[in-house]
């Protein structure tokens, strides 16, 4: 049973902004890679748009999550069989992109608004159990079927952007990074010792970690033996899909349970129909998840390009997420 109180998790225990928008960064698919988020085409994401002026602060926290390393080296591990398993070449390439100038959290700082935050939130990349030839760090070859390289690996590549973020004192005026997340959705059993020994080390740099579980998933109903800070759970509603509307009220019974958030998706393709995002909105009253902590997903879509092509969806996300 869990030991948590019901209810939904709130951002305001967590002293962290609420409506969490998840980047991808390198997105699987895409004949134009996002590694570069310039100003312009974060601002409406960061800013609510009326005739493309900004008129209010829209999304105030964001995760980057990453898919892609080179062209076809997939990180992310739902497309880890359509592409190239990831190297250390790989999760250097990331990492060094986030730091471009001019883009990404660099961009973010910029169009933070003077006195004011945007949170930050850091996908931590998956070792693939099937990645035999990683590479090498410190003098020594990884092969991730080992569990002791896969969770020196996690912990050398936070140490990694750490000590590149702690060095970029450009961005500590607008940007707080708020912490780690654990990018897989489902934690198999081969994963658990190293998912609990990530979110320790994780705790131990004073930072929070956040696991975005997949509704009767691997490891969502032993949530709180994970010991995560923070977690929001998706329904796996599309629209276009076996899984109906129906599941938003499963979804919310799950986070009131274990004390978690909710996703939203916002998603475009074969697999998303034209109401799934009312859908959801309309179950933050419905199930009154409206004040819970919230992560936003906009699937293969871009905000820019939801802005214009369909406004009126556009201003009714702006509206939810100031209620």
């Amino acid at each position: 049973m869990s030991t948590r109180p019901y209810g939904f998790q709130t951002p305001e225990e967590l002293n962290i902004h609420n409506h969490i928008c998840i980047l991808p960064f390198g997105e699987y698919g895409s004949e134009t890679l996002e590694y570069e988020w310039s100003m312009e085409e974060l601002r409406p994401y960061q800013f609510y748009l009326v005739n493309n002026e900004p008129v209010d602060r829209m999304f105030t926290s964001f995760i980057f999550n990453a898919y892609e390393g080179r062209k076809g080296y997939s990180i992310h591990p739902m497309y880890a069989s359509f592409e190239q398993l990831a190297q250390k070449e790989d999760w250097d390439f990331i990492l060094d992109r986030y730091f471009t100038k001019g883009y990404n959290f660099d961009a973010l700082s910029l169009n933070t608004p003077f006195a004011q935050y945007t949170d930050v939130w850091i996908t931590i990349p998956y070792p693939l159990t099937f990645q035999e030839n990683f590479g090498m760090i410190n003098g020594r070859f990884y092969n991730f079927k080992s569990p002791a390289d896969r969770l020196d690996a996690v912990k050398w590549w936070i140490d990694a952007f750490l000590a590149r973020w702690n060095s970029s004192f450009h961005l500590h005026d607008k940007l707080r990074l708020k912490g780690f997340v654990w990018q897989r959705g489902t934690i198999p059993k081969e994963d658990e010792e190293l998912v609990k020994a990530s979110v320790q080390y994780v705790r131990s740099k004073q930072l929070l970690s956040m696991w975005l579980p997949y509704l009767n998933g691997y490891g969502c109903y032993d949530i709180t033996s994970f010991e995560f800070d923070v977690a929001s759970a998706s329904a796996n509603y599309y629209g276009n899909t076996e899984i109906s509307s129906e599941y938003i009220m499963h979804v919310t019974n799950y986070a009131k349970y274990h004390r978690t958030g909710v996703q939203m998706i916002a998603g475009k393709g074969p697999t998303f129909n034209a109401t799934h995002i009312t859908d959801y909105i309309d179950g933050a009253s419905t199930y009154e998840y409206d004040k819970a902590l919230i992560v936003c997903d906009f699937a293969n879509q871009n905000l820019r390009d939801l802005y214009y092509s369909n406004p009126s969806l556009y201003q009714s996300l702006y509206s939810f997420l100031k209620r």
